[in-house]
């Protein structure tokens, strides 16, 4: 009987142990979540915050200086613990505040949250939702993969009067990859759009070509409305660094025409267009650019020149044999 009553006395004191906030505490004044103090009970549990997010929205890739791509973030709360079961069930209809922040992410990346303040109770099934926004500036090298940090803090909860915390808050830290994708875009400049040039001769047109993407870039050069008035030499393609990488993205090429001697007036369309070195299926817009050539008339001016240069050549001939003549006949009459 004895025994029964002692192994009956250590059981109503270690429950007291337990469960008495006013009797022991495992940690007094200590810093809470709010910045304030608490006391928290012999046992206390803790609150655990799960986030997953939407994987296959993470493969897709982001493209610099257009449409934004959106993550779904699932963001669920439980209790852990020796005692999590039993404070689970006694606090199931307490508020519990999460809040989300984003504490890290790329220079060259914005990102945002639509939720980052969510409230819930201790065994909720349904996770809760924040849609993460994620932008890329042209600055973001491609197929880089970035990552964003987000931190979610959990409040605690305390026992009656809101003295004893029976489940403490918690801080976590939560990564969301994603990667930049390619964005092929380039500047394309002549010294001069429209010149007259000479027919028979070979004039050179200096072409600037800058790479403003993100990534290593061939540029593809074509002429589309080739004629037969003229001969044109010119590089097939041009590759070109990036300004991340900080290579040798600005080139410039030479265009090489030789027009024929009935040559006129000619608008040669010469097209250019951007592909990932790596990769020719991931190409950009073609830039068409028209050349407008014209006859500058010096040929003529020459067989003009030729010309008259001819009759003054006959005229001093006939001259001297004129001369000729005459002194001829002024010696016989002598």
């Amino acid at each position: 009987m004895y025994k029964k009553f002692t192994i009956a006395a250590i059981m109503i004191v270690l429950v007291s142990m337990i469960f008495s906030p006013a009797v022991l505490s495992s940690e007094v004044n200590t810093a809470d979540e709010s910045g304030g103090s608490e006391i928290k009970a012999l046992l206390a549990s803790s609150g655990s915050i799960n986030l997953t997010y939407d994987e296959d929205a993470v493969e897709e890739e982001i493209i610099p200086n257009k449409d934004p791509i959106e993550i779904t973030i699932n963001v669920s709360y439980q209790i852990e613990g020796f005692l999590a079961g039993l404070h689970t069930k006694l606090y199931k209809n307490r508020d519990v505040e999460i809040e989300l922040a984003i504490v890290e992410k790329p220079e060259w990346c914005e990102a945002s949250l639509s939720e980052t303040n969510i409230s819930t109770t201790p065994g909720t099934q349904e996770p809760h939702t924040s849609l993460l926004t994620l932008s890329v500036d042209e600055t973001a090298p491609a197929f880089n993969d970035g990552k964003v940090k987000i931190q979610a803090t959990c409040s605690a909860i305390k026992g009656l009067l809101k003295i004893i915390t029976k489940v403490t808050g918690n801080n976590e830290t939560f990564e969301i990859p994603f990667t930049v994708g390619y964005l092929p875009l380039i500047k394309v400049e002549f010294g001069n759009y429209s010149s007259e040039i000479p027919p028979l001769n070979v004039t050179t047109i200096p072409v600037n070509i800058t790479n403003l993407g993100n990534g290593k870039t061939t540029v593809k050069i074509e002429v589309e409305n080739e004629s037969g008035n003229y001969t044109l030499d010119y590089p097939d393609n041009v590759i070109l660094d990036s300004q991340i990488s900080g290579g040798d993205y600005k080139k410039q090429i030479e265009i090489e025409i030789q027009p024929y001697k009935n040559f006129t007036l000619e608008e040669i369309k010469i097209k250019f267009t951007p592909h990932y070195t790596g990769d020719p299926e991931l190409k950009g817009q073609t830039i068409t650019t028209t050349l407008t050539l014209e006859n500058d008339g010096s040929l003529k001016e020459d067989e003009e020149d030729l010309g008259f240069n001819s009759i003054l050549l006959i005229v001093v001939i006939v001259v001297i044999i004129l001369v000729l003549i005459f002194a001829i006949i002024l010696k016989k009459r002598r």
